[in-house]
């Protein structure tokens, strides 16, 4: 059994993430997940991030990524305004063509792949916890918002060009 989580927001950006970028061997896959909409949220630390909540309209894309056990640990402990949850893996597109990657890209070429989750897979992902966080709207003003989004969209751009515009579309909230 292989421990994944679906990354929506700055994780992304694994150059940005203590937690995740050592391992250059790991398995992550570009994907669409239905039934979750992000949006920006505001937490009790007073600072903006993205996350996300169930409706059944709505898709949101993101990276599948391969985790440790250790690892997992170490993200629930970063992600102390969000609660892990399992998702179902009938809820995942696996929908870009990594033939159109961005050439830019500093994640080596074996990265990104087309494995397909199976039914013996872990597959997590963080919900905002409603007790320490609300929906809010994104503001261009707040500078610690805005490094967020630096983060989140120079990630995107390493994926491809379509990623990074399904990731602006597929995100509620925009002030």
């Amino acid at each position: 059994m292989v421990n994944y989580i679906f990354a929506y927001g700055s994780l992304i950006n694994m150059k940005y993430s203590k937690e995740l970028y050592k391992n250059d061997n790991r398995i992550i896959i570009p994907v669409t997940i239905d039934r979750i909409q992000r949006h920006w949220i505001y937490c009790k630390n007073s600072k903006t991030y993205l996350g996300i909540k169930h409706d059944d309209k709505s898709k949101t894309n993101g990276l599948i990524i391969e985790v440790s056990n250790e690892e997992l640990i170490k993200l629930d402990e970063r992600e102390r305004y969000y609660n892990r949850i399992k998702l179902n893996i009938n809820q995942i597109d696996y929908n870009y063509d990594l033939s159109t990657r961005n050439l830019t890209t500093k994640l080596p070429p074996t990265n990104l792949t087309y494995t397909k989750l199976t039914e013996n897979d872990n597959l997590f992902t963080y919900y905002p916890d409603p007790l320490k966080s609300y929906y809010s709207i994104y503001n261009k003003l707040n500078k610690q918002a805005d490094n967020y989004l630096t983060i989140c969209l120079s990630g995107c751009l390493k994926i491809s060009h379509k990623f990074f515009i399904d990731f602006l579309l597929t995100t509620k909230g925009w002030g």
